[in-house]
């Protein structure tokens, strides 16, 4: 596996007026080197060009001969610090890189020819060069490298004034004019079609990124502010670090000196630097903003003291709040923007939640702290239940397998179940068994569905009759991965009763969520229709094996973020968007502009996956684990929870394995946070912040069905 880099660094620009840089060759020469001397890349594998050596013929040229030279599952790297711009192209404005050779019509150029680098191009050779290898990282900082800029107090903008002439003939290839009509309604990014790349960018799509002068040594010198703090990072990351986790570290540093620029990263960024590698964090949330207080006045009285004390306690608002189960009254510890294993890292701080809104909370820093940095990372020490998830009754008979005073200590230790000691089990949400062996069933035997049993079994009954999870023999071990499927019940009815807490408000709550919609439809007589439901039919009725397709629309006149989630018959709990398998795994919802209508199969997976006929209902194995009662027909309640806001936010951490599934005590890297949500691994890395800068605002669609077998037909 050998390791490849192609650089571009641009600053002398003669065909535009006034728009030279300073920084780009500092930046290729800085990250050039560390890829030489820290990341062991070969001397003859690196290819670094610089200003009027880099126009139009050489950039495509070194992206055909870096194409040619790539074999199976190279490590590939591009960089480009430089100008970035917009063009009319085919009456759509898309993205570009600026070569040296390219030019603008007056005041801004000389007339000369659009010779512009497009997003779609770009794009074309990814797609060439994934054919061979998926270990591709690219960088860009420059303007509008967000979907691929640097004022006189700052040096430069890296920003090239947009071209309004039509350039569609400057494409190189047909195809590619004929290909930006149809994604000309999509997002503006260089990875189009979703590519396998991991993308670093230097700011949004609509931002501009900035030069930065810095000091050594009494000498001055100028880079790109993200190119300088890049490298900075990658200089010494620690073991193990990812990608996510050295973009964590500097992108809240760039913003806070330029608050008009907020870098982006887009793929698979938890791959190891310049590895195949991948190392998920344990969850966490990051700091959005510290609020500290002042020292108390001179004069004041003891008491006063006291309490201006404990107001420099440091406030911290977190990136997570009740759409994400935050509790008040939880425990995290603190640690640097770095961490991947709070176990193994030094505590900054212990925060306790003190308040907690729809997208955010806020914690207090327990003791007085000086080392306090927005981006810190908060990882769960012990979340606080308000009530029971799961009340439980206990009617255990009498064998030695059956060990009761075991289970009830493992019960009584889980945060989300409550053993209720009333004669009558009514009030319990699940009755819990401990059946003894037996050879046949008696009328009056509990769970009759399960038949003999040669072995002592541990079996559970809902309300309805029906078993929440499969029955387990009563063997070494089976009581505490028994109880942790019953606390996964728990964690999907909790979750699965998710609501706005404020729904109904006449702004925020029922109004707000009627301006985004989801439809259901299935795959029939080779294309998709609508299910459609008469009043008083209840829920659309599925086959298992048929396919389904979702239809999310955005009615807004503001942008959104969705997240769906598959709460599953089997109790399982999966992200569909955005999907883990999505190369592109934007991490923080997918975004959709006003009037936006996204198809999930046909518009998203199709990009990556090959699901011609929808999202395949399949029946879980062994399904349904036991019946209520005999001749029942084995059906499945799936539901589908659209969680929406109007800023970016994850639901990552939502994710849970089904009920059958026993991932161990280790098998989840937070293993509280897991006991209240999910055993997926999960992260609150975006900021969540409203445009406007106040709270931010969600709501949450519901679409359920049922899927039964075949012969069962379904409504239209």
């Amino acid at each position: 596996m050998a390791k490849h880099a192609l650089l571009f660094g641009i600053q002398d620009y003669p065909h535009l007026e006034g728009q030279d840089l300073a920084g780009p060759r500092n930046d290729i020469i800085e990250i050039g080197t560390l890829l030489l001397d820290r990341y062991a890349f070969p001397d003859d594998h690196v290819s670094a060009y610089f200003d009027g050596a880099i126009d139009r013929e050489t950039v495509l040229k070194g992206f055909q001969e870096l194409e040619e030279r790539v074999e199976k599952d190279d490590i590939v790297v591009v960089c480009y610090s430089g100008h970035g711009s917009r063009s009319i192209r085919g009456g759509q404005r898309v993205e570009s890189l600026v070569p040296s050779d390219s030019g603008r019509p007056a005041p801004h150029g000389d007339g000369g020819e659009n010779r512009d680098i497009y997003d779609l191009e770009v794009n074309d050779w990814i797609r060439k060069l994934n054919a061979k290898t998926p270990n591709l990282t690219l960088i860009f900082d420059c303007c509008h490298s967000g979907s691929v800029t640097r004022n006189p107090f700052v040096d430069a903008v890296r920003e090239v004034p947009e071209d309004e002439r039509d350039t569609s003939q400057a494409l190189s290839n047909d195809a590619l004019v004929e290909r930006a009509a149809r994604l000309a309604e999509s997002s503006a990014r260089l990875l189009q079609d979703r590519r396998r790349a991991l993308v670093l960018a230097a700011c949004r799509a609509e931002e501009k990124a900035k030069e930065y002068r810095v000091s050594v040594d009494g000498d001055t010198y100028t880079h790109g502010v993200f190119s300088y703090f890049l490298s900075c990072a990658l200089k010494d990351p620690g073991p193990g670090m990812t990608w996510r986790g050295l973009f964590e570290s500097i992108a809240p540093r760039i913003s806070a000196l330029f608050p008009s620029q907020h870098p982006q990263i887009e793929g698979p960024w938890d791959q190891i630097l310049f590895g195949t590698d991948e190392y998920r964090p344990r969850s966490y949330l990051r700091v959005k903003e510290i609020i500290r207080n002042s020292d108390p006045a001179a004069g004041a009285d003891a008491a006063e003291a006291e309490d201006a004390a404990t107001d420099r306690q440091a406030r911290l608002v977190l990136s997570g709040g009740a759409a994400q189960g935050v509790s008040v009254g939880s425990r995290w510890t603190l640690c640097s923007a770095t961490t991947q294993d709070p176990e193994s890292a030094p505590e900054i701080a212990e925060l306790v939640v003190e308040s907690v809104a729809a997208g955010s909370s806020m914690a207090r820093a327990v003791g007085n702290h000086t080392e306090l940095r927005e981006g810190q990372r908060a990882f769960l020490r012990q979340m606080v239940i308000p009530k029971p998830l799961l009340r439980v009754a206990l009617q255990i008979q009498d064998h030695a397998d059956l060990n009761e005073s075991r289970l009830r200590r493992r019960l009584s230790s889980s945060p989300l179940i409550e053993i209720t000691e009333a004669d009558d089990p009514g009030d319990a949400d699940v009755l819990v068994h401990g059946l003894a062996p037996r050879s046949q069933v008696g009328d009056d035997d509990p769970c009759p569905t399960l038949g003999p049993l040669d072995k002592a079994t541990w079996a559970a009954v809902a309300k309805d009759g029906s078993a929440p999870i499969r029955a387990k023999a009563a063997e070494r071990g089976a009581i505490s991965s028994w109880v942790r499927s019953l606390e996964q019940v728990a964690r999907y009815r909790g979750l699965l009763s998710i609501e706005h807490p404020r729904v109904g408000h006449p702004r925020v709550g029922h109004a707000w969520s009627e301006k985004v919609e989801m439809r259901l439809q299935r795959y029939q007589d080779g294309g998709f229709v609508d299910v459609e439901t008469a009043p008083g039919d209840g829920l659309p009725t599925f086959h298992w094996g048929e396919g389904l397709e979702a239809v999310i629309s955005n009615h807004h006149d503001v942008e959104v973020w969705v997240s769906l989630l598959n709460f599953s018959c089997d109790f399982s709990i999966g992200l569909l968007l955005p999907h883990e398998l999505d190369p592109h795994r934007p991490s923080e919802g997918y975004r959709l502009r006003p009037g936006q209508e996204l198809r999930l199969v046909q518009d998203y997976f199709a990009a990556f996956l090959q699901m011609d006929r929808g999202l395949t209902l399949s029946r879980p194995e062994r399904f349904p684990w036991a019946m209520a009662t005999e001749g029942d027909k084995p059906e499945g309640l799936e539901h589908l929870r659209l969680m929406v806001t109007d800023a970016p936010a994850s639901f990552e951490m939502l994710s849970q394995t089904n009920t059958r599934s026993d991932p161990g005590e280790t098998g989840h890297p937070l293993r509280e946070l897991c006991r209240l949500y999910a055993y997926g691994g999960g992260t609150r890395s975006v900021d969540v912040r409203s445009p406007t800068g106040s709270e931010p605002q969600w709501c949450v669609v519901s679409r359920s069905l049922i899927v039964t077998d075949p012969q069962l037909e379904p409504s239209s």
